[in-house]
């Protein structure tokens, strides 16, 4: 159990390579509300505003003028868009392998590629003083992606497919123009007519379902709600139900989380689709490496108690460091690692002017014993030792 859990480490921790120069990215969707663009867009240095990141009272909040909070989300919507494709993909996965690949994806190196081929770290409003660094971190790089995730995210919340004029009064004024064509609430030729058989039923249940709506979510817009002088709206001859009021035009209606969700995932999953392929293909290579030296290792002749003395007293890994320091001008690469409370684990890595590589793996209860043992069997393997 405890080799699997140190196999299964190094799997885990394994980084897979830069992402290739030739894969295709989606276009990058613009997010329309300015408010929310330049939000997106804004490092913490810009406006240079002092802030307790753990302060807990409320009524000192501020409004929220740089793109902490829009990274905070859109990391969190990125995990989700993330895990769903690897389900949709995989569906019979484990949870472990979903988990180390998930993590693999949303590791900030990879997102800060992603970032600069988009060139977001180049629109930043960044200050002066910063403006090297936030070109250098990778956290930075990827803390500005994150953050445009969460702009498109709400973009849409808030209705970004409305056009100029209308985007610009939402942002400028609580109240928009009430004013609706018949083009504006004509529904499609599909929906079949079922006109009310009672006007005033109609109205309460018309009036029912607005109430419904309000309890449940307040609308971006705010305009009044007309006064009902008690008479029921007749429906047009030509359509299934009677037409919205001009202050709850379809064009206009508060859109769900799950859409904006929906709208997210079809620009996060043609962009993450090739990446979790590189991921994947780049963890297998990685595995049959460790397979294969795990195998050669394996087929080293077991070690007796009085040979370990042997070679402890011969000085093996003091000839060894000395043959590969007057050979190749380095020593060897010695990693160690502790099994449990009662053994250790050695790795010894020669490499040779020629790029021929050597491993040796010992496990014993002392770190000598175990580096004694990985030192013989890089010897044996370059016939240094008889």
């Amino acid at each position: 159990m405890v080799m699997d859990q140190a196999y299964n480490g190094k799997i885990y921790r394994y980084a897979v390579p830069p992402l290739p120069a030739d894969l295709p990215l989606p276009p990058l969707p613009p997010i329309p509300i300015a408010r929310l663009r330049e939000i997106a867009l804004t490092h913490t240095s810009f406006h240079g505003v002092h802030r307790q990141t753990h302060d807990l009272d409320t009524a000192r909040y501020s409004e929220i003028k740089d793109y902490e909070k829009l990274e905070f989300l859109g990391d969190r919507i990125l995990s989700l868009c993330v895990d769903m494709m690897v389900h949709e993909v995989f569906p019979g996965m484990r949870q472990g392998v979903a988990s180390m690949l998930h993590d693999q994806m949303v590791r900030n190196e990879l997102l800060a590629e992603i970032s600069d081929r988009y060139g977001l770290p180049d629109r930043l409003r960044v200050s002066h003083d910063a403006r090297y660094t936030t070109r250098v971190r990778a956290k930075a790089r990827a803390s500005v992606f994150e953050s445009y995730i969460a702009g498109v995210f709400y973009a849409y919340l808030e209705g970004s497919d409305l056009d100029s004029s209308q985007i610009t009064a939402f942002m400028t004024s609580d109240e928009v123009s009430t004013a609706v064509t018949a083009e504006d609430i004509s529904e499609p030729d599909s929906v079949p007519v079922q006109p009310p058989t009672n006007p005033r039923d109609e109205q309460e249940e018309s009036k029912e379902i607005s109430q419904q709506d309000t309890n449940m979510s307040t609308n971006i817009f705010t305009s009044p709600e007309p006064a009902n002088n008690g008479d029921a709206i007749a429906p047009p001859p030509d359509h299934a139900t009677p037409p919205a009021p001009a202050w709850e035009a379809p064009t206009s209606r508060k859109r769900t989380y799950g859409e904006a969700l929906d709208h997210t995932y079809t620009w996060l999953r043609p962009l993450f689709r090739p990446v979790l392929d590189h991921a994947l293909k780049a963890k297998q290579e990685y595995q049959k490496k460790l397979e294969a030296d795990k195998k050669a290792t394996d087929a080293l002749p077991e070690l007796s108690r009085v040979v370990e003395e042997e070679l402890l007293a011969r000085g093996v890994v003091n000839a060894l460091n000395q043959y590969c320091e007057e050979t190749f001008d380095k020593m060897p690469d010695y990693h160690c690692e502790r099994r449990g409370e009662h053994e250790w684990q050695v790795t010894c890595t020669v490499t040779t002017l020629t790029g021929e590589r050597f491993e040796g793996r010992g496990v014993k209860k002392t770190k000598r014993q175990a580096k004694a043992i990985a030192t013989y069997q890089i010897g044996i393997q370059m016939k240094l030792f008889q």
